[in-house]
């Protein structure tokens, strides 16, 4: 990297209710919090740290969600973080995401997650928390992870150049979406900034290069959009994305409705999803096709280039009945350990592709840092061609609880054509 990276820890007051001695109680679950973060230098990653403590007893999870955030329970402790910045042009969010979004980014972008995270995950989809001390960390990365130098530089948040401090608002889940019955009687936040020190020469170097940014930076957002299809229906459906911009990556999370809500994909039992024979979707502008694909497809893909190993968590074992008999294993098949998009089924040999995803900076044919923007999926030409980017496919029709798919990308913004040449 070109620039020095400064790392700072803070623990916002607004996310630390009654904290004044270190020692913080529950109050700020269902509740929205804001912090405003100081601009001496461009970002590159926040780290937000949620420390909580589960009391005696252990937690209950939600057993029949009628909801995503009911399905995913402690893994959207926080439900949902927006950066907003002011640039001088005009407010608005650089980064709106749910949590769990960010945990999924993160982990199909081949970051990886901290072990206390991945243990949350798994345990996440086992019904029960037991008791004790828990972390879970959310990555929020300004620069897409697959980019590299001399292009990374220009592409970090330059809050030093604002004219205002931008502001990082937290949303914590309230406890009946997590648990049914028990306590998490501490909660306490930790916010890591990591920074880069910019030069005179680094800003004379970015400036050089005309963007729409007024200092040379690309700016971007990270945006999570959420689509409900509605109960009842099978019909196709036209899933607008938002324009314009060119999205360097764009993530898909299921969630199938019904009696109860699960991590399947949306036409899952749909007509003409038979194994094997999955229906189709596509990406489309004015009704033509750029992609098609099958969701089994993005998922086959998206794990090829997985970097998590596939760790399972032990059996559970008890002893049987007579004093000195061999144990027996209780379950038949233990979960997977840290896996995005829920538990591994037990009735066949793959995962659905609950979380999957395309990378359209790299394609998941490299393993190289992209140092160039040629093949970003370009939405700027349908925005001012009165056209729109549409993902087209036929869902399941479910009953009692809707089906959603989250669709999660990062926008860079202006004029690319300076990172888009074969020199």
């Amino acid at each position: 990297m070109f620039l020095v990276q400064h790392q700072n820890r803070f623990f916002p007051q607004p996310y630390n209710v009654n904290s004044t001695s270190g020692a913080n109680n529950s109050n700020v679950l269902g509740t929205t919090q804001k912090w405003t973060i100081d601009r001496t230098w461009p970002i590159e990653e926040i780290l937000v740290v949620v420390n909580f403590t589960v009391n005696t007893g252990g937690l209950t999870l939600v057993s029949s969600p009628a909801t995503p955030d009911q399905y995913d329970n402690i893994l959207t402790l926080l439900q949902h973080l927006n950066l907003s910045i002011n640039d001088g042009t005009k407010p608005r969010s650089a980064v709106d995401c749910s949590g769990i979004g960010l945990l999924e980014y993160c982990y199909r972008k081949g970051m990886n997650l901290d072990q206390g995270t991945l243990n949350l995950m798994a345990l996440s989809q086992s019904g029960t928390l037991p008791a004790g001390n828990y972390k879970i960390v959310y990555r929020v990365p300004m620069v897409d992870p697959g980019i590299g130098e001399p292009v990374r530089s220009r592409m970090y948040l330059p809050v030093h150049r604002h004219p205002q401090d931008p502001v990082l608002t937290l949303t914590f889940q309230s406890a009946a979406n997590i648990y049914s019955a028990g306590n998490i009687n501490y909660i306490g936040v930790e916010v890591v900034l990591k920074r880069r020190e910019p030069t005179q020469a680094s800003e004379a170097a970015i400036a050089a290069v005309k963007t729409t940014n007024p200092w040379g930076y690309i700016d971007f957002d990270l945006i999570e959009t959420p689509y409900a299809v509605p109960v009842g229906s099978g019909a196709q459906v036209r899933i607008a994305l938002p324009i314009p911009g060119s999205y360097t990556d764009l993530l898909f999370r299921h969630y199938l409705g019904g009696s109860t809500v699960s991590r399947a994909e949306i036409d899952s039992g749909a007509a003409g999803t038979a194994f094997g024979n999955e229906g189709q979707w596509f990406l489309q502008s004015g009704n033509v096709n750029i992609r098609d694909w099958a969701w089994q497809d993005l998922r086959i893909e998206a794990e090829m280039n997985d970097v998590m190993p596939a760790l399972v968590l032990p059996g559970v074992y008890v002893a049987t009945t007579s004093a000195g008999s061999p144990t027996q294993l209780l379950s038949s098949k233990p979960l997977f350990y840290g896996q995005a998009g829920g538990a591994f089924p037990t009735t066949q040999g793959y995962r659905p592709a609950t979380t999957c995803f395309f990378d359209f900076l790299a394609d998941g044919l490299s393993s190289d840092m992209a140092k160039e923007l040629g093949s970003v999926l370009d939405c700027n030409f349908p925005s001012t061609s009165g056209l729109k980017m549409e993902v087209v496919g036929t869902p399941a029709s479910v009953s009692t609880n809707a089906s959603y798919l989250y669709l999660m990308g990062r926008r860079l913004f202006g004029d690319l054509s300076a990172w888009q040449k074969f020199n």
